[in-house]
């Protein structure tokens, strides 16, 4: 279904770094790093263990607690992608997940040749930005061009999708964190490659003050409008031509949340878009439609619920129900990952403080 380059490595002659076996378990010699379990419900992937040697110049720039810079800010920097550090000596060694200790090496290697505790951060960021940019794009059967995320998150959730055994993944995160963008891609993948036979999309109609038309009576008399977005992002990806040719042969349906009731999806990818705007039995009826062989990605913003006054929202009471169980993998992705817009990143960090909810 896809292919995923490796990160680039150093050179086995240049002696940088060798695996190692894990690191001693004392808390002397071993610190977690801040990382976050982004997802809930998977098998972590087998951990990574790298040795790296640090030189003269490097050693000065750092504490003996791997808990302060240059620590922190690489650990940061590779978020959500988890990973533990141990000192002896002169070697660091990294243990966690592979793409997270393989980018942290790079940074090593790097910050080695340009030793300031000041350009730390712009380190870091550079090796991300590369390697978001090459080793880690998407070449996904179905796309005409390779998908190149511009976030570590967007790498967790794809690695998610098209790796993951669960039939329900819920992902849950700020607007413009490129939820929809990924998801979608990947059911584009999974009916290119004959993993599932179609791609459903769906989204509620958000609610609006003095709204009175129901969305089902809305797509049948002027078609839904607010199922644009769904037919932007396949635009996108396939172009406008290609996308009109795979829906005109079934292999894409877009359908109002309201003309899912009584119907049941086998051998589909379905993507559920916005679904912080599901009341409780509307989302109940949704998981509902979840037939043989199929896979639903369920989608949203519990920031930008739209729902009447006193209706709680149905994903946020989803995500309760499954969590501490095997059913769902529930896929979180920071607010610090927005990806749309820098303003709009931003401008969602000033409204989070103007308007603090508990979520």
């Amino acid at each position: 279904m896809h292919r995923v380059n490796s990160l680039s490595r150093p050179s086995a002659s240049s002696g940088r770094w060798t695996r190692s076996s894990p690191p001693c378990g004392t808390p002397e010699c071993r610190a977690m790093l801040p990382g976050c379990a982004s997802v809930s419900g998977s098998r972590p992937p087998i951990p990574q263990v790298l040795t790296l040697e640090v030189g003269d110049k490097l050693a000065g720039l750092w504490p003996v607690s791997p808990r302060s810079s240059p620590f922190q800010v690489f650990a940061e920097a590779v978020r959500p992608f988890a990973i533990e550090t141990s000192i002896l000596d002169r070697k660091v060694t990294l243990t966690g997940h592979p793409i997270g200790v393989g980018l942290v090496a790079q940074m090593f290697e790097r910050c080695d040749r340009q030793p300031t505790m000041d350009g730390l951060p712009s380190v870091a960021a550079d090796v991300v930005g590369i390697a978001l940019r090459n080793d880690l794009a998407f070449r996904l059967v179905g796309l005409p061009h390779p998908l190149r995320p511009l976030s570590l998150s967007q790498v967790l959730f794809m690695q998610t999708l098209l790796d993951g055994d669960r039939d329900l993944v819920l992902a849950t995160g700020p607007t413009g964190s490129g939820k929809t963008h990924i998801a979608v891609a990947a059911g584009i993948s999974a009916v290119a490659s004959h993993a599932r036979k179609k791609l459903v999309l769906s989204r509620p109609h958000a609610f609006e003050s003095g709204d009175r038309i129901p969305a089902v009576a809305r797509a049948e008399l002027v078609g839904d409008f607010q199922l644009v977005p769904l037919e932007d992002e396949l635009k996108d990806l396939l172009g406008a031509g290609e996308f009109q040719h795979r829906r005109d042969a079934g292999l894409i349906e877009i359908v109002p949340i309201g003309q899912m009731r009584g119907r049941t999806f086998n051998d589909a990818f379905i993507v559920v878009d916005d679904a912080q705007n599901l009341t409780v039995q509307t989302m109940r009826m949704v998981v509902a439609r979840l037939g043989r062989r199929s896979r639903m990605v369920i989608l949203g913003d519990p920031l930008h619920a739209a729902l009447p006054d006193g209706e709680a929202s149905g994903f946020q009471h989803l995500i309760g129900l499954v969590s501490g169980t095997d059913i769902a993998d529930v896929v979180t992705i920071a607010a610090g990952h927005i990806v749309r817009n820098a303003t709009v990143a931003r401008l969602e960090q000033l409204y989070t403080k103007a308007f603090p909810r508990t979520l």
